[in-house]
């Protein structure tokens, strides 16, 4: 009976030794699984903060060519304004000569 009690408590061992490598298997695989989370945060933070200031740039740089086009177009429009003027200003001189 004794021994196999001693035989029974032996497997009951090596089972627990077992289970145990299972275990510590498992918690290494976790710690390397949890450290390439980590690596891929701080990878996809850094790509956030690349981005957000990219989109801030491209912002600005909107907002420039909306102030350049708008300049343009008040530009065209004057230069219009003026021929027109100097139309008008040569019709009427030509009606004064003839």
């Amino acid at each position: 009976a004794i021994a196999s009690d001693k035989q029974y408590l032996e497997a009951e061992i090596e089972e627990i030794k077992s289970n145990k490598n299972a275990i510590q298997e498992r918690y290494q695989n976790l710690q390397e699984e949890l450290a390439q989370a980590r690596l891929l945060k701080t990878e996809l933070q850094g790509q956030k903060r690349y981005e957000v200031a990219d989109i801030e740039r491209l912002g600005k740089e909107l907002d420039n060519l909306d102030f350049e086009q708008e300049e343009i177009q008040r530009l065209l429009q004057e230069k219009v304004d003026n021929l027109e003027k100097v139309d008008t200003e040569l019709l009427s001189q030509q009606a004064e000569e003839s």
